[in-house]
């Protein structure tokens, strides 16, 4: 699964203006964006919001067993939002018959409006909006505000990096800083993914020498949030392939819910793992925490989830 490479890699392409839809290694650089064309993008009349009743798009995995997409948003002068995203990742073989160079296809998609952008614009687009990069800085700002005052927390238990980790959830506070609620994202696959184990990790340690490899049928959501001015937010993975908006108590009208993506409450799936493992006499490790937390879906799939 290729992770950073590939987050470093659509950086480089979409900050530096490198071609879309080429081979790994010296690209030419886009045309810079005419002083008239700026202009013009200032000029643009807010559309949004209102927000129209939009709420999500799962994006194309860019590789078979892997749905790292490298996502990166633009926020537009209309107030919409666009997704810039790896659409597919492939090897050719180079000249002298060995493999291989990776070959990038890029894509992008505008979230309320619909829009769709492939080939040399979205190298375009970028290159003419840096400063509009949301964040401009990976990873930041964390905590998040929303128009009413609440307060976005992201956290981990601060496990190893090398897997979709099940261990990222939100914690979200009201104005007086009291917390509501703390949530998972989970992420459903449709077919098990076989992926290394990580090490060093603790949590590991006794599977080495016997297993080197991890099953997922499950993976975690690492979220960044975008607030709305409608009180509503953007959720994007920022290790995956999807997009959804949410209201301030979780809900959203997205049809990845309780379908692909699963919002579940933390204390509850936590409790419920350690007691899967704890019953089975099992260790506790990444297999054993993705198997459990892939039956506390599944059942919540099963008893039709709200």
């Amino acid at each position: 699964m290729m992770k950073k490479p590939v987050w470093f890699l659509l950086t480089i392409v979409l900050v530096t203006g490198v071609g879309v839809s080429a081979q790994m290694g010296p690209g030419e650089t886009q045309p810079q964006a005419k002083a008239g064309e700026k202009a013009q993008e200032k000029s643009v009349v807010k559309k949004y919001p209102p927000y129209p009743d939009v709420w999500g798009y799962e994006l194309p995995w860019p590789e078979k067993n892997s749905r790292h997409s490298g996502t990166m948003i633009f926020k537009k002068g209309d107030g919409d939002y666009v997704a810039m995203y790896i659409k597919q990742i492939t090897k050719v073989r180079r000249k002298n018959g060995s493999c291989c160079d990776l070959k990038y296809e890029h894509a992008g998609q505008s979230f309320f409006s619909g829009k769709k952008r492939d080939g040399k614009e979205v190298g375009d687009f970028a290159e003419q909006r840096r400063e509009d990069r949301v964040p401009r800085e990976f990873g930041k700002p964390n905590p998040w505000i929303l128009t009413d005052g609440s307060e976005l927390q992201r956290k981990t238990k601060g496990a190893d990096r090398c897997l979709n980790y099940l261990d990222w959830y939100l914690v979200l506070l009201d104005p007086e800083k009291k917390v509501v609620a703390e949530k998972h994202l989970i992420y459903l696959l449709e077919e098990p993914i076989k992926t290394p184990v990580c090490y060093p990790s603790e949590r590991n340690e006794n599977l080495v020498g016997k297993q080197r490899t991890v099953t997922m049928r499950v993976q975690g959501v690492e979220p960044y949030i975008i607030s709305l001015e409608d009180g509503t937010f953007l959720l994007y993975d920022q290790d995956g392939n999807i997009i959804m908006r949410f209201d301030r108590d979780f809900n959203t009208k997205s049809e990845l819910l309780n379908r692909r993506v699963f919002v579940v409450d933390r204390q509850a799936m936590d409790a419920f793992v350690l007691e899967y493992i704890k019953q089975r006499n099992l260790d506790y490790n990444d297999q054993t925490l993705n198997d459990a937390v892939y039956a506390y879906v599944a059942n919540l799939k099963k008893a039709g989830a709200k």
